[in-house]
């Protein structure tokens, strides 16, 4: 029974069920049994369906990231609206998620007599991989010593460091203790900005300085990769869901209808009871450890002066209004002032 809604209407046996009248409109918080005849309910104001945390995904949610199990505990950063200079988190080094093209060092050639560069290199099953999938090409781009070479890998998947078997060379075979390794590429470490999708990376900078990043995770996984590795702290500035409007009433408004067991509505919410200035201030809030959906709409609200509350019941001409979240101004009441 605990955070289930609950209305109490006033009425009489006698009297037709539309004649009820509603009197409060909550949330129960527990029921028990004081004897064999009784029941004790305990109801709570609606705020308290807010009152739970707001995320507890953690990186051990995600799968096919290299995170390491130290991490897998930490907590998923979420977003909402715009920030600047935050600190994402790293989830991949760059070996899962990398688009190529991809350069490895193949050394233990028994010679490398008769190769050339811009040769199509191929290779047997191994325990490393020369390439994954279907590559468009796969080539020789330098020969640094009598038994090694570097090969390119246009399209197809990352390779795997490893021995290999037969390697192949222009339809030649070439023998020997063959082994992949110094497998580089396109992509760099991964970073989450947020768990969710982000409508704009604004900004990376690394130790303080811009850099360029490749962005094709940014919209559906709200994240991005480094072109190469980091020199210091990965910091970025972003903008995230609502995307269209990330004013205050917006952000509170999208929070609790979209995090919690007990999502509100639309028909719950009245954001826009506040002066013109306040409804168009726009914010950012990024959230990193464990904390409540109340604490955060209140710590939103609070930068533009208002808490969070809910209406009271009224009835006007037989309509009964069960109340609405709304936004009001913190300040020192007026003699005479309602709210």
């Amino acid at each position: 029974y605990k955070r289930r809604n609950i209305e109490l209407y006033i009425g009489d046996p006698s009297w037709p069920k539309s004649d009820f009248t509603l009197i409060f409109s909550g949330l129960s918080d527990n029921l028990v049994s004081s004897g064999e005849s009784s029941l004790q309910l305990t109801i709570v104001d609606k705020l308290e369906s807010l009152n739970e945390v707001l995320t507890t995904r953690t990186l051990k949610a995600l799968s096919g990231y290299s995170t390491q199990n130290s991490q897998e505990e930490k907590l998923l950063p979420v977003l909402f609206g715009e920030a600047f200079n935050i600190t994402p988190i790293l989830v991949d080094n760059g070996t899962n998620f990398d688009t190529g093209p991809w350069s490895a060092k193949i050394s233990g050639i028994s010679s490398t007599s008769g190769i050339a560069i811009g040769q199509t290199v191929t290779a047997a099953s191994s325990i490393g991989r020369l390439y994954g999938g279907l590559p468009t090409s796969c080539t020789v781009t330098s020969i640094i010593s009598n038994s090694a070479i570097i090969y390119t890998v246009q399209g197809g998947q990352r390779p795997l460091p490893g021995a290999i078997n037969t390697l192949t060379i222009n339809g030649a075979a070439y023998s020997g203790t063959l082994k992949i390794t110094d497998i580089t590429g396109t992509g760099g470490p991964i970073y989450k900005i947020t768990d969710g999708t982000l409508n704009e990376l604004i900004e990376v900078r690394d130790k303080a300085a811009p850099i360029t990043v490749i962005a094709d995770r940014v919209v559906p996984y709200g994240e991005f990769s480094l072109k190469y590795n980091s020199f210091g702290t990965i910091t970025c500035s972003a903008r995230s869901l609502p995307s269209v409007d990330c004013t205050i009433p917006n952000l509170i408004k999208y929070i609790v209808k979209n995090y919690g067991t007990n999502k509100l509505l639309d028909s719950d919410l009245d954001l826009l009871n506040i002066d013109s200035n306040r409804q168009s201030y726009k914010a950012g809030i990024y959230i990193t450890d464990r904390v409540n959906i109340l604490d955060v709409c209140n710590e939103l609200g609070k930068s533009i002066n208002c808490g969070l509350y809910y209406s009271p019941i009224s009835i006007s001409s037989n309509i009964v209004d069960k109340g609405k979240l709304r936004l009001i101004e913190l300040n020192i009441p007026t003699t005479g002032s309602t709210i």
